[in-house]
C-alpha cells in the first residue's frame, strides 16, 4: 500500500470534523455524531474487494410524527397545589376552545396551534446511515481502477476545489461531491454536490457496520 500523502491526511482530518445535518436526503442527529473509521473493507474480513477511504455510521431521522399537548397538563405535574379553577380560568385567558369542565382538557391531544399553552412534540422513527467517501488528490488518482468504492446509502469523493474543476463531467450522477477547502486560518469541507440515496439490505447494513467498528481504533484524530 502507498503511503498516503499529507493532502490525504488533511481531507481525512477535515472529513472527520465535518459534522452536516443531513446526507443525501437522510436528515440525522445532530447530538450524536456517529462514528468514523478510514480504509473500510468493502467485504467484512476479507481487503478483495477494496477498500472505502472514509466510512462514516450515524443515526438518521426515517420518519416524523408532530402531535399538540397542552402545557397546562405540566403544571398539574409540578404544582400539587394547583386547583381545576386555576387552570380553568388560565385556560378562559387563553381562548381555549375545548371543554374545560373536567381537568383531563389538559391531557387531552391540541390541534390549537395559535393557543399560548400549545405544545408541539416530535415523535421520530429512527435508522442508521452509512456515509461513504473516497478521496482523490490528483487527475491521475480519480483515473485509477481502484478506489470508486460507493457501497453505502450516502456516497461521496472529496477532492480539492482545482481537481473538481477538472473532472467534474466525469462524476456519475448519483455520487456527490466535497470539496476540501485550505484557508489562510482555517479549512474544512464544503458540499458541492448531493448525492442520491441508495436503500440497502439489512444483510448489506450489518456487515458494513461490522466492517467500521473493526476499524475503529486505526483513527487518528490528530
Amino acid at each position: 500500500m502507498m503511503a498516503k500523502t499529507q493532502l490525504t491526511r488533511d481531507i481525512e482530518a477535515a472529513l472527520h470534523a465535518w459534522h452536516p445535518s443531513s446526507y443525501g436526503g437522510y436528515r440525522v442527529d445532530s447530538f450524536r455524531q456517529g462514528f468514523d473509521a478510514l480504509e473500510v473493507p468493502v467485504e467484512c474480513g476479507s481487503v478483495k474487494s477494496g477498500l472505502v477511504d472514509f466510512v462514516r455510521v450515524q443515526e438518521c431521522f426515517t420518519s416524523e410524527t408532530k402531535y399538540g399537548t397542552c402545557k397546562l397538563a405540566s403544571l398539574i405535574e409540578t404544582d400539587t397545589g394547583a386547583s381545576l379553577a386555576a387552570i380553568q380560568q388560565k385556560a378562559k385567558e387563553a381562548t381555549c376552545v375545548k371543554d374545560i369542565s373536567s381537568i383531563d382538557f389538559c391531557r387531552e391531544h391540541c390541534s390549537e396551534r395559535w393557543c399560548y399553552f400549545h405544545k408541539t412534540n416530535h415523535l421520530y422513527t429512527l435508522d442508521a446511515v452509512i456515509t461513504c467517501v473516497e478521496i482523490k488528490i490528483s487527475v491521475s488518482d480519480f483515473h485509477s481502477a481502484h478506489g470508486h468504492n460507493f457501497v453505502g446509502h450516502c456516497n461521496y469523493y472529496a477532492m480539492p476545489t482545482e481537481l473538481y474543476k477538472k473532472v467534474k463531467g466525469e462524476i456519475p450522477e448519483d455520487i456527490g461531491v466535497l470539496l476540501y477547502y485550505d484557508g489562510e486560518s482555517t479549512c474544512g469541507i464544503r458540499k458541492a454536490k448531493e448525492c442520491k440515496s441508495h436503500i440497502l439490505s439489512e444483510k448489506t447494513q450489518k456487515w458494513l457496520i461490522l466492517s467500521v467498528a473493526k476499524r475503529l481504533p486505526r483513527f487518528d484524530k490528530n
